[in-house]
């Protein structure tokens, strides 16, 4: 009898119907940069080098489709991400060099989490076990072509980002509605977005 009353709680959540729990405009801001498949992004490097990425894949969905993760009961909270990849690399298959930002929505009350990975590098925004208390900088960036952008966050290893591999991408600038600014190398190369 004790089991019966046990599984009441997850028998009555089950007949209940599922809730969206969608992204606001404002977590959406966060990629709006990017929004169709095969978009060209194109960086150029301090030294003369040229990086071309494409937006490979653009992921916009909700978690929890059979609503019968106990953790959220019958929530399905969203889930979003854009993911942009070397242009020399085949568009379908996954890359170590791919640059993605995730969103995900758990509470109506709080912005998305943020999980930006880099290529190696990072940093992640909101999360319930984040022992390292990463937090957004915001930081005015300049290209180098002269363009400023005031609202820009700074993300960099070691501060609010952490890098994975030597071969990492050391910092970088994301602007909401611009997207990803500029790229710095593990040498010093600096890649800042190309003017269209």
């Amino acid at each position: 009898m004790r089991n019966l009353l046990a599984l009441l709680p997850l028998a009555a959540t089950a007949c209940q119907p599922c809730t969206q729990l969608p992204l606001s405009a404002a977590d959406r801001a966060w990629a709006a940069a990017y929004p169709t498949l095969g978009q060209r992004v194109a960086l150029r490097g301090s030294r003369g080098t040229a990086l071309v990425l494409r937006v490979a894949e653009r992921v916009d969905t909700y978690n929890n489709q059979d609503c019968n993760w106990l953790e959220v009961g019958t929530t399905q909270p969203a889930h979003f991400h854009v993911t942009l990849r070397p242009a020399a690399e085949p568009p379908q298959e996954r890359s170590r060099h791919d640059l993605t930002l995730y969103l995900e929505k758990w509470s109506a009350e709080r912005p998305a989490r943020l999980d930006f990975r880099l290529a190696g590098l990072e940093a992640y925004f909101y999360e319930q076990d984040d022992r390292h208390h990463f937090a957004l900088q915001p930081r005015a960036c300049t290209l180098a072509d002269g363009r400023t952008f005031p609202h820009a966050y700074y993300f960099a290893a070691g501060q609010n980002a952490i890098a994975y591999n030597p071969t990492a991408w050391r910092s970088f600038y994301w602007d909401q509605q611009t997207g990803l600014l500029r790229l710095e190398a593990p040498d010093g190369e600096v890649f800042d977005l190309a003017a269209d």
